[in-house]
């Protein structure tokens, strides 16, 4: 369940020289004082790991919601671990995602990110032997057609538009792309072409 903890330490303020030691304590501090974890069962079947957790999910300033989420997760020490995500609102996201062993970096996630039961957005990624990052793919409507990229190691994002790729340019919330001579920023790009996640 290491991607689940992962996921919301990413989601935590503290001190950026904090080892992973005392980040780890802290989050089993918060969870534990919050009762997010409704039940936790894990068993060992021939070599492989079968993990299942229900949790509510915790919002702002991580206090508890209504919303259960259901995570399994099957792992062996020598190959991909896959974990399956449900949530109890239909509205929410659910999906699967396989992740890198050693590292628990994702290669690939599928989701559906509107709860009608068809699955709408792939994020895949390459990653070195290490976990670390060097391209991420996305296509939302998963209707064959990458939409965006991000290459990790130029700092170099691209765009899917009318047709042909489109180079992303400046930096954070003021990034965008040029069609006809017009900016488009990045974030109201993505929302057209479809990325309504998360």
């Amino acid at each position: 369940m290491r991607q689940f903890f992962v996921l919301l330490v990413s989601l935590m303020s503290f001190d950026i020289l904090a080892t992973e030691e005392e980040i780890t304590n802290k989050l089993a501090e918060v969870v534990k004082s919050k009762k997010a974890i409704k039940s936790s069962k894990s068993i060992n079947l021939d070599g492989f790991k079968l993990e299942s957790v229900k949790a509510n999910v915790l919002g702002k300033d991580f206090e508890p919601s209504s919303t259960t989420t259901h995570l399994f997760n099957v792992s062996n020490p020598n190959s991909v671990s896959i974990n399956i995500g449900i949530d109890s609102n239909p509205k929410n996201s659910y999906g699967a995602a396989i992740f890198q062993k050693n590292s628990g970096q994702p290669y690939v996630s599928v989701n559906d990110t509107d709860g009608d039961g068809v699955l709408d957005f792939l994020t895949y990624s390459v990653l070195n032997v290490e976990g670390e990052l060097i391209l991420s793919v996305e296509d939302f409507g998963m209707d064959g057609q990458a939409d965006f990229k991000l290459n990790f190691v130029t700092d170099e994002a691209w765009v899917f538009w009318e047709s042909e790729w489109r180079k992303v340019i400046g930096a954070n919330s003021e990034r965008y792309i040029v069609v006809d001579d017009q900016r488009i920023i990045l974030k109201s790009a993505l929302e057209r072409l479809g990325r309504n996640v998360f």
